[in-house]
């Protein structure tokens, strides 16, 4: 299957997923898509309209943070990068995340963004693996934070104990992965793709080398660590702010567990930028918490509204770089 044939299947996933969720959350004996949304709605629009704002404040206060992450470990592999360089990319990655099928793909962006300002590419690419590998155990961290909060009801307690050993596997998985001893193991596994590309295997025992490296500097570790820290609890603020003008009054740490399992989730190449995916979940994990269907769906698809702001955003800064890339003048630095 061709990479046309596979974009169509996502978005068949998406597509059917999308109606899943509108099906489960809106059955079709109730009201209308349009009353059943309103009827989740409590505030009045200049209030859900402050919240909305208060939401995109936190989200691009995450780019913030992890567009510095990627500086503190860029500067631990003696590579230096302007901060608004890597603030940009990381925007324009907001809108690439939006039409790319996962968003393990934006990281690839910016590693090769990172690179005009280099000269290198294994070593952003290596960083860029790494602050992946942070922000999955600052995932799996802020679950298990929030866990101890979390009524242990006999209908949730299954559920609630799958989150835990996920979080629990990210945080384990993420730690060792990051551990040099582990690289014998990671090279074996992808020793196979050495006979694909010699070119492939260079970049990976490269990548491999500056993790090595990386190993070394724990305190850049863990100062990149606290800022994935940051950058994983601001969406979760975000959401929680964008509940607010919604019929629920969900306590703060249900969105600290469900949010990071859905980003999780999410990251799985199975939809285009995890539409319908996202609505599935959240009306199927908020729904079992009492929030109802379509106040689930209604906070989902503001999540949404908000995540495409941002993206509208990162799609003119692209374009303008792009345009400026064509107008300056050869030699001079350039980005996408």
């Amino acid at each position: 299957m061709g990479e046309t044939g596979r974009l169509l299947l996502r978005l068949g996933v998406a597509a059917v997923l999308l109606v899943m969720a509108f099906r489960l959350a809106i059955p079709a004996t109730d009201h209308s898509i349009p009353e059943a949304l309103a009827s989740a709605w409590t505030a009045s629009l200049p209030a859900a309209l402050a919240w909305f704002g208060t939401a995109l404040a936190l989200f691009g206060l995450s780019f913030v943070a992890v567009a510095r992450r990627f500086q503190v470990l860029l500067t631990a592999a003696g590579l230096a990068v302007r901060f608004s360089a890597l603030l940009r990319a990381y925007v324009v990655a907001s809108f690439l995340g939006l039409v790319l099928p996962s968003a393990l793909l934006t990281d690839v962006y910016r590693a090769v963004d990172a690179k005009h300002d280099t000269g290198s590419s294994a070593e952003p690419l290596a960083m860029a693996a790494a602050e992946r590998v942070l922000s999955l155990a600052a995932l799996g961290c802020v679950v298990l934070a929030a866990a101890p909060f979390a009524p242990l009801g006999d209908d949730l307690r299954a559920r609630l104990f799958i989150a835990l050993a996920a979080a629990a596997a990210l945080v384990v998985a993420s730690l060792a992965i990051l551990h040099p001893r582990a690289h014998g193991l990671l090279r074996r596994l992808l020793s196979p793709l050495a006979r694909i590309s010699h070119a492939l295997a260079r970049g990976i025992e490269g990548a491999l080398a500056a993790t090595a490296q990386l190993s070394q500097r724990p305190s850049a570790l863990l100062r990149a660590f606290g800022w994935s820290l940051v950058a994983q609890v601001l969406p979760v603020c975000a959401v929680a702010a964008l509940a607010q003008p919604l019929d629920t009054q969900l306590e703060f740490h249900w969105y600290a567990v469900i949010v990071p399992l859905v980003i999780l989730i999410t990251l799985i190449p199975i939809s285009v930028g995890g539409a319908g995916v996202r609505e599935w979940l959240f009306v199927e994990f908020f729904g079992a918490l009492g929030m109802r269907s379509e106040v689930a769906l209604s906070l989902s698809l503001s999540v949404f509204a908000a995540t495409l702001v941002w993206g509208l955003f990162g799609l003119a800064l692209f374009a303008w770089g792009r345009r400026h890339r064509a107008q300056a003048p050869p030699g001079a630095p350039q980005h996408e």
